[in-house]
């Protein structure tokens, strides 16, 4: 467990030396990538469709709170499909 921490505090170190510099030339670059990724495996061919939440309850709660849905239909990440309007009856 002291491998982990000690990698993960030295990751720390790192970002917090030069903070711009990892957030602009390392961080970013990086989630863009990943969003393009996860498009591409997704199947979703506008990657900037597609938002980087922490976690599933954060969707969720995103999703349930929508006030005005655009399409009737629409594609979680996992391939299931949700008819909005079946879903309010």
């Amino acid at each position: 467990m002291s491998c982990v921490y000690d990698s993960a505090e030295k990751f720390r170190r790192y970002a917090e030396r030069q903070p711009l510099r990892f957030i602009d030339r390392e961080l970013f670059p990086f989630l863009v990538r990943r969003i393009r990724e996860l498009s591409a495996f997704v199947g979703e061919n506008d990657p900037s469709n597609l938002v980087i939440l922490p976690n599933a309850t954060t969707g969720n709660i995103s999703s349930l709170n929508l006030s005005c849905v655009r399409q009737h239909h629409f594609r979680v990440a996992h391939g299931h499909h949700i008819n909005w309007q079946e879903a309010n009856q």
